[in-house]
């Protein structure tokens, strides 16, 4: 065998080998490539099944969210109602509260009118008796003595002014301090006052202490209530009652109480015309005596006298008229002894500036009041 021979068949054992090989290695290529496409079908079908999976889970997913949503908005709607439960809830609470205020305010006000109508009941009892203590009286100083001492039981502090010309004078009293004197006790009708309140409307009038602050009032502590009702014969206010207390449990029952009392002071006086009208009979008397003595001075001016000698004369003319009206008021008891003295002080004092007025007041200067008068 030549190397021809020799060479053409290793090449051809060769080429063999080789194809056997290389089939060899496609055999293993086919079954490694079906083993891939058996491998990637069964990769196929784990994706689709994750895929169908996914789907599943994300229509899940939207039912879940849809839900979630319907639930988020179901507790938004749920929180408003509780929002709205709780201002609901508020406003009821509020009302019960002032319905729980209101009635409270019933009760207290329930418990006020029967501590009122106690009052009341009480105060209508004493009234009853009052005024059968007040009947006894027999003259107008023995009524106001009784008067006091009724309006006494409701009042620590009980004071009579006598109308006087322009003033308003104490004149009888219970209760006042040692250092309150009663003949200081003094008010011009232009103060601002309950009592000249009182005489110039001829109502009762009460006030509080917050009212009495800035007004007159008796001296001291101001009270916590005081009351003044007039005391009134045929139109004219004779004299005022005032009385006051520092307890705080007197109010308009216990004013009324006083002004009760007064109204039939007043009614009582009727019965005493006779004293009144003599009262009054001498004021005009008095009043005359001074109108004639105002035109002697007139008189004596018009003549052209020297003021010296016109104060004389009117000294002596004063003097005469008190012995007049001396002898006059002697025969009515002692009661009338100083109309004539309070005329004169009321001419002086309701016009001090007027010529006569100022002469008088220069003529009782210089001489002392005829004893007959005092």
């Amino acid at each position: 065998m030549n190397l021809r021979e020799y060479t053409s068949t290793e090449t051809s054992a060769f080429v063999e080998r080789l194809t056997a090989a290389a089939e060899a290695e496609l055999e293993k290529f086919r079954a490694d490539a079906d083993q891939a496409r058996q491998d990637a079908a069964v990769v196929r079908q784990q994706v689709e099944a994750l895929l169908a999976e996914s789907t599943d889970l994300r229509a899940q997913v939207e039912s879940a969210h849809a839900s979630t949503q319907r639930e988020s908005e179901r507790a938004s709607a749920l929180e408003r109602r509780v929002q709205e439960s709780d201002v609901t809830v508020s406003a009821l609470r509020i009302q019960l509260d002032e319905a729980n205020g209101l009635t409270a305010g019933v009760q207290a006000g329930m418990a006020t009118l029967r501590s009122q109508k106690q009052q009341v009941t009480a105060l209508l009892g004493e009234s009853i008796e009052a005024f059968d203590a007040l009947a006894t009286a027999t003259t107008v100083a023995d009524l106001f003595t009784k008067l006091i001492e009724q309006v006494a039981t409701q009042f620590p502090r009980v004071v009579i002014f006598r109308r006087k010309g322009p003033r308003l004078e104490g004149d009888l009293a219970t209760g006042l301090t040692d250092s309150v004197d009663l003949a200081d006790l003094a008010i011009t009708m232009s103060e601002d006052s309950i009592i000249t309140t009182a005489a110039t409307l001829g109502v009762y009038e009460f006030a509080t202490a917050e009212q009495l602050a800035d007004s007159h009032r008796l001296p001291g502590e101001v009270p916590a209530f005081a009351v003044a009702a007039p005391l009134v014969f045929q139109g004219e206010t004779l004299a005022v009652v005032y009385a006051d207390t520092t307890e705080k449990d007197r109010g308009e029952a216990h004013a009324a109480f006083a002004g009760v009392l007064a109204a039939h002071t007043n009614v009582l006086l009727s019965r005493l015309t006779q004293e009144l009208k003599i009262a009054r009979e001498l004021r005009e008397y008095a009043q005359m005596l001074l109108h004639e003595a105002e035109e002697m001075f007139v008189a004596d001016t018009k003549e052209g006298r020297t003021r010296p000698d016109r104060l004389r004369r009117l000294r002596d003319t004063i003097d005469f008229g008190r012995q007049l009206y001396a002898q006059r008021a002697t025969l009515e008891g002692p009661g009338a002894s100083g109309l004539l003295e309070e005329e004169i002080a009321a001419l002086v004092d309701t016009d001090p500036a007027s010529e006569f007025s100022s002469a008088v007041a220069d003529a009782l200067a210089e001489t002392p009041a005829a004893k007959t008068a005092s």
